[in-house]
């Protein structure tokens, strides 16, 4: 029984990560935005993001947030915006590894 509650308990700790990480990820876009195109423009994007399930001005106005609002490095930015495509690099880089090398 302790077992179940701890993996319980892991689950709800990985929601929260996940909650406050898509909560900073909106609130960096909402900086990032307001910096560029100002509050109308900050409002659109969040339209845009929310209504229209279309998040790719969100992702690059994180990026932005992140490294001018926040002033963090760009690569560091860059992770903190796109995860995603973190995970692509490692997938191309084995691939074109595998390619050069001959196995599949």
């Amino acid at each position: 029984m302790l077992e179940r509650l701890g993996g319980g308990l892991f689950a709800l700790l990985w929601i929260c990560v996940i909650i406050v990480y898509a909560v900073s990820q909106i609130y960096a876009g909402w900086l990032g935005a307001e910096l560029y195109w100002g509050f109308g423009g900050a409002v659109g994007v969040m339209v845009v993001a929310l209504f229209f399930q279309f998040t790719l001005p969100l992702v690059i106005f994180s990026f932005f947030g992140a490294w001018q609002v926040w002033e963090w490095p760009w690569y560091l930015a860059l992770l903190f915006a796109a995860p995603g495509l973190a995970f692509m690099a490692v997938g191309l880089t084995g691939s074109a590894i595998s390619a050069m090398f001959g196995r599949r």
